[in-house]
């Protein structure tokens, strides 16, 4: 998965992955009060956060400790302290207490300043994209507990996330993308190699401006190619449920990629496949086997079937 020819794959899935996901997430947020979806997130973030760090991170805890009691201190105090401490097996983590906090401190600015394109909103923004920015510039940032270090970047790209006109000019934007695409490609030619990659992680936003740039040029990419699959039922099917069970698959894709490595499979085009289809499966199983464990996994219940009365 690392190169399809001469095209480097994972290179440029790191140019965008994770903004795309906090596109995702903005796209889903309803405007409520703060205090509301300060509650509502402690649900669907922390409990299965919570659940998942104890169900992945505890064998891993014992392993280090039986090798080292040091190392296994060290292990879960940044079990502990969650954020860019948080390596390994629960390294994708972080992105769900800097989503929660982003969210609600996004949600304060809503109630606040009122319409996200007026001219307060976008004041408040440049300072937040100020403050991004100059963590981003930072030659070695944090580590900071609980994703804090990438909170400013997380809530900068839901803000774009919300402003920006995904469908009602998305023939526009998808040129504009292709276009930024193009540029980023050039300037990688003639600079030997230029690194975009961007890590929301570290807080890193990839070259200035053009970073985010690219950032939002990969995800409309994603959102055509989105919308193509929708036409077809089957793969709207497949990828639906994948969609409404991207908790698991966030949180168990890194310990099923590491086992499978440990293994000895070392290919990587089957280690993707089943780093997706092991965490789906043992959702699917949850549901059926131990439906009232869902909530703490982050898998929805199934829906009661409709009972007729004749």
């Amino acid at each position: 998965m690392t190169y399809v020819g001469n095209i480097p794959v994972s290179y440029a899935i790191f140019t965008f992955h994770m903004p795309f996901f906090v596109f995702l997430t903005s796209m889903v947020m309803k405007d409520q009060p703060w205090q509301e979806i300060a509650r509502s997130r402690a649900h669907t973030f922390l409990v299965p956060y919570l659940t998942y760090l104890i169900l992945v991170g505890s064998p891993y805890a014992l392993k280090t400790f039986h090798k080292s009691p040091h190392e296994g201190m060290e292990f879960v105090k940044n079990l502990v302290l969650g954020g860019n401490y948080l390596a390994g097996v629960v390294g994708p983590f972080w992105y769900l207490t800097a989503a929660y906090i982003a969210l609600v401190i996004y949600m304060m600015f809503k109630n606040g300043l009122g319409a996200e394109r007026s001219w307060k909103f976008f004041g408040a923004f440049v300072v937040v994209f100020a403050i991004a920015q100059g963590i981003s510039s930072l030659p070695v940032a944090g580590p900071l507990p609980l994703g804090l270090l990438s909170v400013p970047a997380v809530l900068l790209f839901i803000w774009i996330g919300r402003v920006m006109p995904w469908t009602s000019q998305a023939r526009l934007l998808t040129i504009l993308s292709l276009l930024v695409i193009l540029a980023a490609a050039a300037v990688d030619q003639m600079t030997a190699h230029q690194n975009f990659a961007l890590d929301l992680k570290q807080g890193q936003l990839g070259l200035p401006v053009f970073g985010i740039m690219l950032a939002i040029a990969g995800s409309q990419l994603v959102f055509v190619l989105a919308r193509g699959i929708a036409r077809v039922d089957v793969l709207l099917t497949g990828f639906a449920t994948i969609g409404r069970l991207t908790l698991p698959i966030l949180f168990l894709h890194q310990a099923v990629h590491f086992a499978l490595n440990a293994a000895g499979l070392q290919n990587q085009f089957a280690v993707t496949l089943l780093a997706v289809a092991v965490p789906v499966a043992f959702a699917l199983v949850a549901q059926r086997v131990v439906p009232w464990a869902c909530p703490y996994l982050g898998v929805p219940r199934l829906k009661a079937a409709a009972v007729s009365v004749s």
